[in-house]
């Protein structure tokens, strides 16, 4: 199921999660209404079915109502290309207006269906703001601490070496990988993923069942995620 920003937060403002005030937007003069009701300043938000939205142009901030209702007008009916919708775009027919927030710090928490599981997995980073595969590419070495300093991967390993080894690994796979051959790309991260932990989990002596099973489903879950996002 795909749901736009806006019908998520309306989600999550019913059960008692905090977000920012806003509402769906279909015209420009809706977008210079609706920031007016905000205070005179707000967020304009393109509403697509893929990330990226902000580095290709779809989110414009806004000082003014008249500020609003022009960046409305520039975004309903373009075709927006981001790094998630191929050449081709994704058509904007609905905006988001959103109230402006003082940032202090950005955080990046998501939620997936882990399909090998059949369980919900949590995606968490310190580096909010960007996409999770980026600071996965710019700085893979983190996810790997992040393991060793919980005990879930091997203390001898050199972080550097390896995090760059294995984004090596995944990387020639565009020059192999066929879509329409014998695996699709969940079953190929898979086998990336078995390959990983292979190398990376501690020994199963070492640690006790209960942290072991959980160890493994934590750290197949993330690898997963990354793999299959790349």
């Amino acid at each position: 199921m795909n749901v736009h920003e806006f019908q998520a937060k309306a989600l999550l403002k019913r059960y008692g999660v905090a977000v920012p005030n806003g509402r769906e937007v279909t015209s420009p003069a809706d977008a210079a209404a609706a920031c007016k009701d905000l205070g005179g300043r707000c967020v304009i938000k393109a509403q697509i079915h893929a990330g990226g939205r902000g580095k290709a142009g779809g989110v414009k901030l806004c000082k003014s109502p008249a500020e609003a209702e022009a960046a409305a007008r520039d975004l309903l009916g373009k075709r927006l290309v981001t790094h998630q919708t191929g050449p081709g775009g994704r058509e904007v027919k609905r905006l988001l207006a959103e109230a402006l927030s003082d940032i202090a710090r950005e955080f990046y928490l998501g939620m997936v269906i882990d399909r090998a599981t059949g369980r919900p997995a949590m995606m968490a980073s310190a580096e909010g703001g960007v996409e999770i595969e980026e600071v996965a590419a710019r700085a893979p070495e983190k996810i790997l601490r992040e393991g060793i300093r919980s005990g879930e991967f091997r203390p001898d390993l050199d972080v550097k070496v390896v995090s760059y080894g294995l984004l090596g690994m995944l990387n020639w796979a565009y020059k192999w990988y066929d879509p329409k051959g014998r695996l699709n790309v969940q079953q190929v991260a898979e086998q990336f993923t078995s390959l990983a932990l292979a190398g990376l989990a501690v020994d199963e002596s070492l640690v006790t069942p209960a942290i072991s099973r959980r160890s493994r489903l934590k750290s197949g879950q993330r690898l997963r995620s990354e793999l299959t996002a790349r």
